[in-house]
């Protein structure tokens, strides 16, 4: 049977799934501890925000364009 997904290139169902065991496996405590990761990331080239779920995709091709 033929996988019906689209994926970007370099990604496949094989990895799709295994991104979703990852995180399917942590417990509340290994998540947040992720999350407050993210935050300290002392990257100044890197943005956390909030935004609308249906602006996503436009985000998501802005990101594409510029290499991301």
């Amino acid at each position: 049977m033929t996988d019906p997904n689209a994926y970007p290139p370099g990604w496949n169902a094989k990895r799709v799934q295994e991104i979703v065991d990852y995180y399917d496996s942590m417990t509340d405590d290994d998540l947040a501890a992720e999350i407050a990761a993210a935050d300290a990331d002392p990257n100044p080239n890197n943005t956390v925000m909030l935004i609308p779920s249906e602006l996503v995709p436009a985000v998501q091709e802005l990101l594409a364009q510029h290499g991301h």
